[in-house]
Order: C-alpha cells, then sequence, then structure tokens
C-alpha cells in the first residue's frame, strides 16, 4: 500500500491498495506520474499523481526490479533487475518498455544527467560503470572502476559522477563526456581513449610509458620541464597544450598531447 500524504496539512489524503510488496519506485514530473517497482515481482505500477490511483495495466518488466531513476531529458524511467541482470526502459509517454539493454552482472546504482540525459549503472560484480544513451538506448561507454562499484550520486554543478567502490574503499569520479572520462584522485589525471591527458597540478607517468630521457614540449618546439616516472610538478606552466618526447623516440600519437589547465 502507498499512503499519499497531504503537504500542506501534513495528513493523509489518500491511501493506494498494490497487489505486492512496494519496491523501488520514481515520479516523472512531466507526466505527473509515480513509477512502483513491486517487490520480488516482474511487474510496474504507475500512479496518476494528479487523481492519486493506479493507471492500468500494469508493466511486465525482468526479474525483481532492484534499482531505478527517471531521466527528464529522455522522459524515461530506468529500472535494473537484480536476478534478470538487465535495465528495462520505459517511455513514461506511453507508459510502455521501449528496450531492455542486458548487462554483464547485477546493476546496483543509477544516476542521470539531467542535461545529456546519459545514464551512469554500476555493473556490480565486473567492476564497470555502464553509460547508456537516453536518446539511443544504447551503452555508450563501459568504464572501469573499483571493486564492486555499489551506489552513484550525479553532482549538476560540476557535471560528474561519483561512483563508490565497496571493497576497494575508493570513490570513482566520472566527468559527462563522450567515453565517460575518469578522473583519479592521486595523480589529477583524467585521460581520453585516443585523445589528450588532461591534468591539473601535477602530471602522473607510469616508468612503462617513458625513455630513460623524457621531456616536455610546449607548442612551439621548446623543451619546459625533464619528466621521470611518477608525479611531475607542473603547477608553475602556463595553461595550454603541451607534448611528451622521448629521446630516439618519434612523436606518441596515444598519450603524447598533454592539456594543463588551472
Amino acid at each position: 500500500m502507498i499512503e499519499v500524504i497531504g503537504c500542506s496539512t501534513d495528513t493523509i489524503s489518500a491511501r493506494i491498495a498494490l497487489p505486492n510488496s512496494l519496491g523501488p519506485s520514481c515520479l516523472s514530473p512531466q507526466q505527473d506520474r509515480l513509477y512502483c517497482a513491486l517487490y520480488p515481482d516482474t511487474l510496474f505500477v504507475v500512479i496518476d499523481c494528479a487523481a492519486d490511483t493506479v493507471i492500468p495495466p500494469s508493466i511486465r518488466v525482468g526479474s525483481w526490479p532492484f534499482v531505478g531513476c527517471y531521466s527528464p531529458a529522455a522522459d524515461k524511467v530506468y529500472f535494473g533487475t537484480y536476478a534478470g541482470q538487465d535495465v528495462a526502459i520505459i517511455d513514461c509517454a506511453t507508459n510502455s518498455v521501449q528496450a531492455t539493454i542486458p548487462f554483464p552482472s547485477m546493476p546496483w546504482g543509477m544516476c542521470t544527467d539531467p542535461v545529456s540525459g546519459n545514464i551512469y549503472v554500476t555493473s556490480r560484480m565486473t567492476r564497470q560503470v555502464l553509460v547508456l544513451d537516453g536518446s539511443g538506448d544504447s551503452v555508450l561507454a563501459a568504464v572501469e572502476v573499483g571493486e564492486v562499484p555499489g551506489e552513484t550520486y550525479w553532482n549538476p554543478v560540476r557535471h560528474r559522477a561519483y561512483i563508490a567502490n565497496e571493497n576497494s574503499h575508493s570513490v570513482s569520479v566520472l566527468r559527462d563526456a563522450p567515453g565517460a572520462i575518469e578522473e583519479r584522485e592521486e595523480s589529477e589525471l583524467r585521460r581520453v581513449k585516443g585523445g589528450a591527458t588532461i591534468v591539473r597540478g601535477v602530471l602522473f607517468l607510469p616508468s612503462s610509458l617513458l625513455s630513460p630521457l623524457s621531456f616536455l614540449l610546449s607548442v612551439d618546439g621548446r623543451k619546459v620541464l625533464d619528466l621521470h616516472a611518477g608525479p611531475n610538478d607542473v603547477s608553475r606552466l602556463a595553461p595550454g597544450v603541451y607534448f611528451v618526447r622521448m629521446v630516439n623516440d618519434e612523436w606518441r600519437m596515444n598519450g603524447s598531447k598533454v592539456v594543463l589547465t588551472k
């Protein structure tokens, strides 16, 4: 059962009977509807918030809907199923399942960027966050994070998703961008696959990437800093584009460009 409380009077204004135990729920403000998963079940019920009544028929999804969120950019509800290991996408305009996306393991945490419509979903047992395209109902990227990723939280000010990694005792930070860039706290380093390395303050370079003589060049070819394995202090350099160069090596296309930011 759902009890509806009138906020102006702080009293119960309605009681809505449900056929099974109530699971995770989320609200579509555009449609003024509440989407309620039944647990343990394969059904959703949709509640008309204006009339406080159930809108028939029920929506059938995968087994044990476990976590859900609403995307205002797409006007869709996303629900991950515990036993089915997939995410069901419900179109709020038609109250129907528009697509189902299979997952490598059970979906656990979920959040959305209300501007782009991207959905961030943790894959519990595969150390991944899958980024879903709200407009195309497809997987944009799979980003490796810490061990046993769980809850996710969206920061609308910084446009970042925060992923709690339970067994790693860490938090992964993902920027909303093509490829879903992960930020690493220990080095202030963020790498776009196939693109530039973006750093602020410290450039961290693993020893496997460097030759005995390596240095940083400005865009006009001047050497501005000798580089060594580990953290390199670049805080005194002006913001801009630089290149990593190694003696007796040609320009490296993957990871050679470095963008310094304030």
